[in-house]
C-alpha cells in the first residue's frame, strides 16, 4: 500500500454482503496529528458457491510518517494479513477437504533526506515473516511452509530537468525458508541477494521513456 496520510482527519467505513454468506467489512482513519498516520483494517468471508470454496481474509495496514526537520523525513509501516481458504485443488487430490492457512507480516521503515526539490536520498530496511500450512479433514498438518526475509537500501534521485529524473541505488536481502510435504525430509536454506540499479526517466509530451 502507498496510501500516505491525508492532512486532515478522515475516516471510513463500509459492509457489503453477498450470495454464500459472502460478507465484507473495511475501516480506515487517517490524519496528522504531531505525526502523519493511516490505519486500515479489511475482512473478507464467504461460504463459496461449492463445499471447498469456503474462505476468511482479514487484513490490518499501518503507517506513521514524521517530518523531523524541513529536510528530513522518516515513515514506517507494518502490514498483517490471514488468509485462511478451503483449497479446492489439493482437496480433489487429496479426496477430502483441505484448508490452507497463511499468516504474512511485514514491516518497512523509509529515512528520507531532501536538501533541495531537485534531490532525495532515502535509506530503507524491511522484513517479512509468513507461515503456511495445509491441513487436511483429519486435522492433520501435511504441508508447512515458513518464510522470513529482511533486508534494507539506499537510494538516491536526482530530478534534473521538469522531464526528467535519474535515480541509483544499492539493495541487499538476506532470508531463511523452511519446507515439509508429507514424510519428505524437511528442507532448510537460505537466501542472499544483492543488487546495484541505476534508472533514467524521460517524459516528452505525453511519452514517457524509461
Amino acid at each position: 500500500i502507498t496510501r500516505n496520510p491525508s492532512d486532515t482527519f478522515k475516516s471510513e467505513a463500509g459492509i457489503s454482503v453477498g450470495e454464500n454468506s459472502t460478507h465484507r467489512f473495511q475501516a480506515s482513519i487517517s490524519g496528522k496529528s504531531g505525526a502523519g498516520y493511516y490505519l486500515s483494517a479489511k475482512k473478507f468471508e464467504t461460504d463459496g458457491f461449492s463445499e471447498n470454496q469456503m474462505a476468511q481474509n482479514t487484513n490490518f495496514y499501518g503507517k506513521v510518517t514524521k517530518d523531523i526537520t524541513s529536510s528530513l523525513k522518516i515513515e514506517g509501516s507494518y502490514e498483517y494479513v490471514d488468509i485462511n481458504r478451503a483449497d479446492s485443488g489439493w482437496s480433489i487430490w487429496m479426496g477430502g477437504k483441505v484448508v490452507e492457512d497463511t499468516i504474512d507480516r511485514r514491516g518497512r521503515f523509509v529515512l528520507v533526506y531532501s536538501p533541495d526539490d531537485a534531490i532525495d536520498v532515502s535509506l530503507n530496511g524491511y522484513f517479512r515473516a509468513m507461515d503456511s500450512s495445509f491441513t487436511d479433514n483429519t486435522a492433520t498438518k501435511f504441508a508447512i511452509d515458513n518464510e522470513v526475509t529482511y533486508g534494507g537500501g539506499v537510494r538516491s534521485v536526482w530530478r534534473h530537468s521538469a522531464d526528467g529524473a535519474f535515480s541509483a541505488g544499492v539493495e541487499t536481502s538476506r532470508g531463511n525458508i523452511v519446507k515439509y510435504i508429507w514424510f519428505s525430509p524437511e528442507s532448510d536454506y537460505s537466501v542472499n541477494k544483492k543488487a546495484v540499479y541505476a534508472n533514467e526517466l524521460l517524459s516528452i509530451s505525453d511519452l514517457t521513456l524509461n
